[in-house]
């Protein structure tokens, strides 16, 4: 059987914003009272998610306090998107300290040719408070 955390972070995870009038919205907020906070360690970039106040706003609708936001490198890109490092920067810097960023080292292209710029990216984006 799933535990009650089990089911909280699968439906965060998972499922739409939780409202006060839904059973798991009701489950979410008992948590959340008894544990302090509820932290999403697993966020992405989105095309749904520009900015940080949609994010937010979805977090909170979830009773979620904070997130962790992956910066993933994928063989595509989002469209419109720069560097995942730095869109996770951007965003965990909107964020009012809810959203920490993971930074990742891009690995997608000519690793041969280009493994020291990826790794000084890398070094250089976990040098910000916001990455952790």
């Amino acid at each position: 059987p799933m535990s009650r955390f089990g089911l909280v972070a699968l439906c965060l995870l998972l499922g739409p914003p939780l409202s006060a009038g839904e059973p798991l919205g009701s489950l979410a907020r008992a948590e959340k009272e008894r544990c302090g906070e509820i932290i999403d360690p697993h966020l992405h970039l989105t095309m749904w998610f520009s900015t940080a106040g949609p994010m937010v706003a979805e977090m909170e609708a979830s009773h979620v306090s904070r997130g962790v936001l992956y910066a993933v490198y994928g063989p595509v890109s989002l469209p419109g998107q720069e560097d995942p490092n730095t869109e996770v920067l951007r965003i965990a810097r909107q964020s009012n300290s809810s959203i920490l960023g993971l930074a990742s080292l891009n690995t997608t292209g000519d690793w041969d040719r280009d493994w020291k710029v990826e790794l000084a990216r890398l070094l250089t984006s976990l040098a910000f408070p916001e990455f952790v």
